[in-house]
């Protein structure tokens, strides 16, 4: 009878430690899309002081660039998901940027604390189980 609870408490932990471990990933997709929201806000940035005609290096894949002029530093286009982009002025790219940045720190931080939530969970029941363990070893030696 007493290796039911402790069967029932290693199951859980597994399932929590699984579910923290997930948590992480998405924590981790997260931090890299807010990286990459962050230096593509910073381009924006940087072209309000570029003119027409201005030299740029255009990422082409694989760390290889191309030499371009700026045609239009008025005007972006600017990928909203799911793999479609409209044209923006400047200052509207750089505001729905900067709101995306903000709604992705704030799924960030709802989800940290979720994950602490987890965490808290797996002490507890690893403390749990070490007293079901050890009134276990108890119950042996008589």
């Amino acid at each position: 009878m007493s290796e039911d609870p402790l069967r029932s408490l290693v199951v859980e932990l597994q399932y929590l430690e699984g579910t923290a471990q997930a948590m992480q990933q998405r924590i981790s997709l997260i931090d890299a899309a807010i990286t990459e929201m962050q230096v593509a806000n910073s381009t924006m940035e940087g072209l309000k002081s570029e003119s027409v005609g201005a030299d740029a290096l255009v990422p082409i894949g694989g760390g290889s660039y191309i030499r371009a002029k700026i045609g239009d530093n008025e005007r972006l286009i600017v990928g909203i998901g799911a793999d479609v982009a409209i044209e923006k002025s400047l200052p509207e790219a750089i505001e729905s940027y900067t709101a995306r940045i903000a709604e992705l720190q704030k799924a960030r931080s709802t989800m940290e604390r979720q994950i602490e939530q987890v965490l808290a969970r797996i002490e507890k029941g690893r403390q749990e189980l070490q007293k079901l363990a050890k009134e276990a070893e108890g119950k042996g030696d008589v």
